[in-house]
């Protein structure tokens, strides 16, 4: 075999060993990204869960303190104002279209029942600047 084709086909040979691991070295390292993305994500999901939660918890505890004071009492010293909130109003059907022949005593629309109050807690804000409710 002569030198130039000899020289070409072991530089040939030669990159494609330093390419081939330098593929190896950056797969690792991204699958080395996506397990800490897929940890991140996983962390973002169970605070999601837990605002959720603690919102639900937070409209269960507003409900009960309308009943009794000693709850409503823990919210406002927790930082949170309890206050009854009723619904906005359903607008007013405008005067019904002439009946079509079509139309069927099932169609009508009916009368919707009469909406409770919710009630809501709010946090107030807080009167030392520099403490915060929880660290974490």
């Amino acid at each position: 075999m002569k030198v130039v084709p000899f020289c070409l086909t072991l530089i040939t040979a030669i990159a494609s060993l330093v390419l081939s691991a330098l593929l190896f070295f950056s797969g690792r390292a991204t699958h080395e990204l996506q397990e800490t993305l897929a940890t991140q994500n996983r962390t973002i999901q169970q605070g999601a869960s837990s605002a959720q939660i603690h919102q639900r918890m937070l409209g269960d505890l507003a409900r009960l303190s309308l009943e009794h004071p000693k709850i409503r009492e823990l919210l406002e010293k927790n930082g949170y104002h309890v206050e009854r909130r009723t619904p906005p109003a359903a607008p007013q059907p405008e005067a019904a279209p002439a009946a079509s022949p079509e139309a069927t005593p099932d169609a009508t629309p009916e009368a919707t029942p009469a909406a409770t109050p919710e009630p809501t807690a709010t946090p107030r804000s807080s009167r030392n600047k520099n403490s915060s409710r929880r660290s974490r």
